[in-house]
């Protein structure tokens, strides 16, 4: 071979490392612009699917009362859909039943959902644990535990039946005996205080008591009367009827439990 044709041979192969290099350099940044899009639309979806999820805890379910109902079409959190407030029974009903959360998230997708208190003395709640990997995806919404009572503040103005001055506050309150056997009434206030409870015979009970179950027994002469509770000036105290059986969390009448809740995700 002469050294003209040596010489092509030699251009022919340089060119051909040449291409070589730019195709590779062409493929490799299609091939990172590609993962980057692929990377972006499952941030997007991920990012997508917490916000939905979030938005599904912090409404009421439908049913509005699903945590009392076998058909479930949506589950929630909240007392209602424009409240910040949470349901305890809704809650527990949600931590026994777990697997109601499955529909919420793509398969592939593990996630976490708890509350955690602002109060550091009181236990963190879990809804759901999981061993999340390294890209965590994170929301939180501030919440209010609401333990179902019926809360009636003792501050009312009526004409007093035992003609008590401005230095009382006196409300009635239509008592039956299907309240008193199906919940409790208590009677919450920063302060130790001494009340009196009359009925339409002139019966008057004093106590300082704060279960007001069997004051009421014993003034109730029908199966529905009205009672007149008597206390003295107090800015701050509440009448709690309390058909969950929560009297350990009375306190939260007067300081509410305030969480974080929090829900993550990760791939």
């Amino acid at each position: 071979m002469n050294s003209k044709g040596q010489i092509i041979i030699t251009d022919l192969f340089f060119y051909l490392i040449i291409v070589t290099i730019i195709l590779s350099i062409v493929i490799y940044s299609f091939s990172m612009i590609n993962d980057n899009q692929v990377e972006n639309i499952q941030i997007s979806t991920i990012n997508q699917v917490l916000e939905d999820f979030t938005q599904t805890l912090m409404s009421e379910g439908i049913p509005d009362n699903w945590n009392e109902n076998n058909e479930i079409i949506q589950i929630g959190l909240a007392v209602n859909n424009n409240s910040n407030k949470i349901s305890y029974q809704k809650l527990k009903r949600l931590k026994e039943n777990t697997y109601l959360l499955d529909k919420y998230f793509p398969e592939g997708i593990k996630y976490s959902v708890y509350l955690e208190p602002i109060n550091k003395s009181q236990e963190e709640i879990n809804i759901i644990r999981s061993d999340l990997g390294k890209n965590v995806y994170h929301k939180t919404r501030t919440v209010i535990l609401d333990y179902g009572y019926e809360i009636t503040p003792i501050n009312s103005e009526i004409i007093c039946p035992l003609n008590h001055t401005e230095n009382y506050n006196c409300i009635y309150l239509n008592i039956n005996k299907t309240s008193l056997n199906e919940g409790k009434y208590y009677m919450v206030s920063k302060n130790n205080i001494n009340y009196s409870l009359s009925n339409t015979y002139n019966e008057i009970i004093t106590s300082n008591d704060n279960e007001l179950n069997n004051n009421f027994n014993q003034l109730l002469h029908e199966d529905e009367d009205t009672i007149c509770i008597h206390i003295s000036n107090n800015n701050e105290t509440y009448l709690v009827y309390d058909k969950f059986n929560q009297r350990n969390n009375l306190n939260s009448v007067l300081n509410p439990d305030i969480y974080v809740l929090h829900v993550e995700v990760s791939t």
